[in-house]
């Protein structure tokens, strides 16, 4: 039985495959995703393997790949334009998610990855907005 908030159990495949993703990740990357665990104090483990779990672990997993590095000032900017909510770190916001919520989290960060977004940093307050890239034809 799982909570509402952590959605459904997922399947060994699709963890067994964030693993090997996770493995490939430098070893930056890998000390700032343990960084981030701690500061959630093991909210966002894959132990035992939920929606909600894997979403965030996806998302991560997927910054690091496409940056090479996990800048813990964008997750957590994430995390708040998502919930509305402010957190005081990376590890609080993913906490914080639903399953619904880091499956949108992980959108986001596909969206941004695709330029189907822009990341905009705002230097002043250290968070990231986000606009809709407008195609013109």
């Amino acid at each position: 039985m799982t909570r509402p908030n952590e959605g459904r159990l997922v399947a060994d495949e699709h963890v067994t495959r964030l693993k090997d993703e996770f493995a490939a990740l430098n070893d930056a990357c890998k000390a700032t995703i343990r960084e981030i665990a701690d500061e959630a104090f093991g909210t966002i483990s894959l132990n035992p393997p939920t929606e909600r779990r894997v979403g965030i672990a996806r998302a991560l997993i997927a910054i690091g790949s496409y940056e090479d590095h996990i800048d813990k000032d964008l997750v957590r900017s994430l995390c708040e334009l998502r919930t509305g909510k402010k957190y005081q770190t990376a590890g609080a916001g993913l906490a914080d998610l639903s399953w619904i919520d880091a499956e949108r989290v992980w959108s986001t960060v596909q969206d941004i990855q695709a330029d189907r977004v822009t990341l905009e940093y705002i230097p002043a307050s250290n968070h990231y907005t986000i606009k809709e890239n407008i195609h013109v034809r």
